[in-house]
């Protein structure tokens, strides 16, 4: 490809130094190289060639999935990207496996196993195969026609904007894709163009990086990229490091709003005034959160902590990159090992549990070559990038309505929140809060009881992020569990597929209430 070839060849750097000056000159070239108006000439085909036929039974279950309400105007408006689709899935999927992976990590350490064979178990016993084939078949979705070609260059263009230059591109949509000469309208001012896959796509590239979960962002990079670049070292590696920074940064801004945190450790660190800057704004504290922040944890090792989530996904696409799997992979030895161990996790709480942690963090940073924290902190490059994404930031947040939450978590089973005792403590709590994204009173408050957040289970066109089943898609990997605050029943969530369970509350006579 094109932009592979315009990267120097120079020696691959030192392992265990920071690598992503590689990829931030990656993406500039991959840039520069898509925006000339020449460059579209080189690919062949037309831009209304269609997906192929095999796909579409799949497409539509995901469009159904993915967006109940609008597969119809969709599939009229020819707006559907099987790639697009196909690749969401897999980061989905990928996300999902990491989360199921984590019942293991006391069961392996207790037998002397790394954290790399406990990820690899999970996902040999459950879904490699699948997934694998997952991957071919996204990849090759997305060279079908020349208008999945216009959604990648315009993403990498949108993408790198934000990540190299700390710009958003979104207002310059419709006449980015003017400019590129398609055919059919990729905006449609007189429908919810916000809503339409593409266009959520771009402003998901053109959004501030440190608004972004830095794995999803990982995972839009390397949709836009050339394939190469997803099985070579020499640029997986680096892409990984930038978003590690991007984490790193986003750690550190979340702990620095805890009053608890012991912010004295990163007083020599460059990140500390630009942390310390941002954790003084009011839109950085409502919008980086956490409820795992451990005031007796040291404050470095804390910050690891929540690096370990990406990295645990970045090691499972690595070896799902890696995988040759042409049959599935069926042991029959791991298939109910996830039940025997959760029985015994309880012995590894408190001190050994922070160490099987650690251990694991250890482990996946020399899988990438990540140096120790305390040379990422004091680097003058990364210390340059979180200025201007910071900024970035604030630019556009500051006048944005509708911000939403970015919860961090370290690499934790879930562990549903203990509730009052007395109902009408929770009732007087709840029943008028307002929703964090839209600002409004929810007529059927619902709250998660994994990460807390107040949600709704119907569909608002104020704020689609606010309601159960997309909630549920980013905090649980599409499984959430709702206590209807007015109800008192639970609301079972699975993508789409839902039911009830009875009240958690009862009276004096054992019965629900009214």
């Amino acid at each position: 490809m094109p932009i592979a070839q315009t990267m120097s060849t120079e020696a691959a750097a030192t392992i265990h130094h920071l690598q992503f000056p590689r990829a931030l000159a990656l993406l500039g070239s991959a840039r520069k190289i898509v925006g000339q108006s020449t460059f579209l000439k080189a690919f062949p085909g037309n831009v209304n060639d269609t997906a192929e036929p095999a796909l579409d039974p799949s497409l539509r279950r995901l469009t159904m999935l993915y967006y109940p309400r609008s597969k119809s105007s969709f599939s009229a408006s020819e707006r559907l990207s099987p790639s697009l689709f196909l690749w969401e899935t897999l980061r989905y999927s990928v996300v999902s496996t990491e989360i199921a992976s984590r019942d293991r990590m006391s069961s392996y350490s207790a037998q002397s196993k790394s954290c790399l064979e406990s990820l690899r178990s999970e996902l040999n016993s459950s879904s490699g195969f699948i997934l694998s084939l997952l991957f071919r078949v996204s990849h090759s979705a997305r060279v079908l026609n020349r208008r999945e070609v216009l959604l990648r260059f315009e993403g990498i263009q949108l993408l790198a904007g934000s990540i190299c230059s700390g710009i958003s591109g979104d207002k310059d949509l419709l006449d980015a894709t003017k400019r590129k000469g398609t055919s059919l309208p990729m905006v449609d001012p007189e429908s919810e163009g916000e809503i339409f896959p593409d266009i959520q796509f771009w402003k998901q590239c053109a959004d501030p990086i440190l608004a972004q979960d830095p794995f999803s962002s990982l995972m839009s990079a390397l949709f836009c990229l050339p394939v190469e670049v997803l099985t070579s070292t020499e640029f997986f590696i680096p892409i990984v490091h930038l978003f590690y920074i991007v984490c790193v940064i986003q750690a550190l801004i979340t702990c620095y709003r805890e009053e608890a945190f012991d912010r004295s450790n990163f007083r020599n660190c460059l990140l500390n005034d630009v942390c310390q800057e941002m954790s003084g704004y009011d839109i950085a504290r409502e919008y980086f959160v956490s409820k795992h922040i451990d005031p007796s944890c040291d404050p470095k090792y804390m910050v690891r902590r929540l690096t370990h989530p990406y990295l645990r996904r970045c090691a499972l696409l690595w070896e799902l990159l890696k995988s040759s799997s042409s049959a599935p992979l069926y042991d029959s030895s791991n298939i109910w090992e996830g039940s025997h161990h959760h029985l015994d996790s309880s012995t590894a709480e408190g001190n050994s549990s922070l160490a099987i942690e650690l251990d694991g963090v250890r482990e996946l940073e020399h899988l990438f070559q990540i140096q120790p924290l305390d040379l990422i902190l004091k680097d003058e490059c990364v210390h340059m990038l979180a200025l201007r994404w910071s900024q970035h930031f604030c630019e556009d947040y500051r006048s944005r309505k509708y911000r939403g939450i970015l919860f961090s978590t370290p690499a934790v089973p879930f562990r549903l929140m203990q509730l009052p005792p007395v109902y009408q403590v929770l009732l007087e709590r709840y029943v008028k809060m307002q929703c964090p994204d839209c600002g409004s009173v929810p007529d059927e408050p619902a709250l998660c009881l994994l990460c807390g957040k107040l949600c709704s289970p119907s569909w608002k066109p104020c704020c689609r992020a606010g309601k159960c089943l997309n909630h549920a898609s980013q905090c649980g990997a599409g499984v959430g569990i709702f206590l209807l605050v007015r109800k008192t029943t639970i609301l079972l969530q699975r993508s789409a597929r839902l039911t009830f369970w009875p009240s958690l509350y009862l009276d004096a006579f054992g019965e629900e209430g009214s």
